[in-house]
């Protein structure tokens, strides 16, 4: 477990040194929505710091602001250009309506209101693929991103019992510390050896460490996406990057 205490730390400070990984540490609140100290009377929706859609729409064309920018990285922009924590934007060309936030607490909030049976926005395109397009293959199992209300709480009701259970999850101990051994390595060997910084692709070999370690959870075998000894794995590895990049260019970013 020493190896966990040390990736934790490693993870801490490489995560600072690249500016496109998305922090999650809490910083002080710019507004007074909701605290956990002190009981605040709640604001209406229509309160919520917005920008203009017409400004917006020029951000996002070349030359702008947010052109081209991943999520990560045009999320935070936004944020800090509005000099909140919490941003609402107006849906456009039909678009609902969307709040950004990166604050964790709104997070909790939102997970621990919403029901057993949540409606969440988010991976249409998907849903339509897998309910309509390919119906054929998926069936009436179409996975937790994108079921909604009673759907997805059965599914995460059969689940939990296996991935969440203590006595489960110690099962995978022994294969997970190995993961991180090779991360470890693998930090080691591509860091830079004068300024120990990692180079500006870093957060892909934190996505490859993530989803080995989901690989070996959820399909009990290793990827090879460490240490790059798995042709298939890596092919599978840039299609799910490609998915989530393409899942924000048509589905949170303006359709210009």
């Amino acid at each position: 477990m020493t190896q966990l205490k040390l990736l934790q730390n490693i993870l801490k400070t490489t995560s600072r040194l690249h500016s496109s990984c998305l922090s999650v540490e809490l910083q002080p609140s710019k507004r007074d929505y909701v605290t956990k100290t002190k009981a605040v009377e709640p604001k209406p929706f229509e309160a919520m710091p917005t920008v203009n859609n017409f400004r917006l729409l020029i951000d996002f064309m070349p030359g702008g602001r947010y052109y081209n920018l991943d999520l990560n990285d045009m999320t935070r922009n936004m944020l800090n250009n509005a000099n909140s924590d919490i941003l609402l934007l107006k849906g456009l060309f039909g678009k609902v309506n969307m709040v950004l936030t990166q604050n964790p607490d709104d997070f909790e909030i939102v997970f621990r209101h919403e029901g057993a049976w949540p409606g969440r926005m988010g991976f249409e395109l998907m849903n339509h693929y897998r309910t309509v397009h390919r119906k054929d293959y998926f069936g009436d199992v179409i996975g937790l991103v994108s079921s909604q209300n009673k759907a997805w709480g059965d599914m995460r009701s059969a689940v939990n019992p296996i991935i969440i259970h203590p006595k489960n999850v110690k099962l995978y101990l022994g294969s997970l510390d190995r993961i991180n051994e090779q991360f470890i390595a693998r930090i080691k060997a591509i860091r830079d050896p004068q300024t120990l910084e990692m180079p500006a692709d870093f957060k892909d070999e934190i996505s490859a460490w993530t989803l080995e370690s989901v690989g070996m959870v959820a399909l009990d075998c290793q990827l090879g996406l460490i240490d790059r000894t798995n042709p298939t794995g890596l092919r599978f590895f840039t299609l799910l990057q490609e998915f989530f990049d393409l899942s924000a260019e048509l589905e949170v970013k303006p359709s210009i």
